[in-house]
């Protein structure tokens, strides 16, 4: 468990780091720089990281199996995996279903869509995210119909795409 909070003006936050017995699919190299660092201050420690595919794999599947609560950050994720142009991997996601033990089925995919669209929907996501995002961020982001509407699109976009083979959607820029 790690507690961060840069000053006293920036929400904190509890971060538990999970690891899993379950091997990366992928694998690439990318130098560690912290979000206040530019590319060109940030020291040279390169880490092994998986790619943006493999994380929105590991998203979707993710929010799909959530039973008692959604977890915000992953639909914040997936919006954000698919900004960077993350494509739906349906060969990951079911690999990786069968890995850890999860039933998956297009049930279950078109119910994920309706729990997180509800969720947007009724503020409860805008208000969670408070505990993740800086207030400025927050302010430009949550109060942002295109923004919100944007993430419920996300979702439906990685659901869809686990019952379907269309992988195309318009790209928005929220995260520029």
């Amino acid at each position: 468990m790690i507690d961060t909070a840069l000053n006293h003006s920036e929400p904190s936050q509890h971060i538990k780091i999970d690891f899993a017995e379950i091997p990366s699919l992928t694998r690439q190299t990318l130098p560690l720089i912290a979000p206040w660092q530019s590319f060109s201050t940030a020291p040279r420690v390169l880490v092994p990281v998986k790619t943006i595919d493999e994380i929105a794999a590991d998203k979707t599947l993710a929010l799909a199996v959530q039973k008692k609560y959604l977890r915000v950050r992953d639909i914040f994720d997936l919006a954000f995996c698919r900004q960077k142009g993350a494509v739906p991997r349906k060969d990951w996601v079911y690999t990786k279903a069968v890995q850890y033990g999860e039933h998956v089925d297009a049930e279950l995919w078109r119910q994920t869509t309706q729990r997180v669209c509800t969720h947007i929907d009724s503020g409860q996501f805008a208000k969670e995210m408070s505990r993740f995002l800086v207030p400025n961020l927050y302010d430009d982001l949550m109060t942002s119909d295109a923004f919100l509407a944007y993430c419920a699109d996300s979702v439906d976009y990685f659901m869809q795409a686990m019952q379907h083979n269309d992988q195309t959607s318009p790209h928005m820029d929220f995260f520029s």
